[in-house]
């Protein structure tokens, strides 16, 4: 390839962090001044070089995208992460689902979703509040959702053993 852009262009062209642009022949490296903006000076380059004439963005996003998940739907999913009370305080949570999500014969959460959020402890019972969907494809979502045990029909979950003291 390399021997290809020097006989084509002449060398393998470089922009430096002044603008400028170089291209290497042999050990030297010729310098051409950039005598307008460079992306002006870069649609003038070879064909292979492109340019994306969109504008920079002015700080404004677009509105995020949904998953189309109804309220108030249960989606079971595995904790990834060990609930302990010692370490719960407002600590992450991470969960994974391992069946695809099928609402009206749609796939709107294929397996391997994970939801990540927070825990802490009420009690017995751990609460853990999801904020935030990673799809497979690592599309990032943000959510509000809450752990339910359906054994139990509440929010939240329930210690399944205690840990006994240490004695000194």
């Amino acid at each position: 390839i390399d021997e290809m852009i020097a006989r084509e262009y002449g060398g393998r062209p470089r922009v430096t962090a002044g603008g400028n642009i170089e291209v290497e022949v042999g050990d030297k490296a010729l310098a051409k001044p950039q005598t307008s903006a460079p992306v002006a000076a870069a649609r003038t380059g070879p064909d292979w070089l492109q340019v994306s004439d969109a504008p920079a963005s002015d700080g404004e996003t677009a509105p995020p995208l949904t998953l189309r998940v109804p309220l108030g739907a249960h989606i079971k999913v595995r904790l990834l992460t060990n609930m302990d009370s010692r370490v719960c305080s407002e600590g992450p949570v991470e969960a994974e689902l391992k069946h695809p999500y099928v609402e009206k014969g749609e796939v709107l959460l294929p397996s391997r979703t994970r939801f990540y959020g927070t825990c802490s402890t009420n009690g017995t019972r751990f609460t853990v509040a999801f904020t935030t969907v990673r799809l497979p494809d690592f599309g990032t979502y943000k959510m509000d959702g809450v752990a339910f045990d359906a054994r139990e029909q509440k929010a939240g979950l329930a210690a399944s053993r205690t840990i006994a003291a240490a004695k000194q």
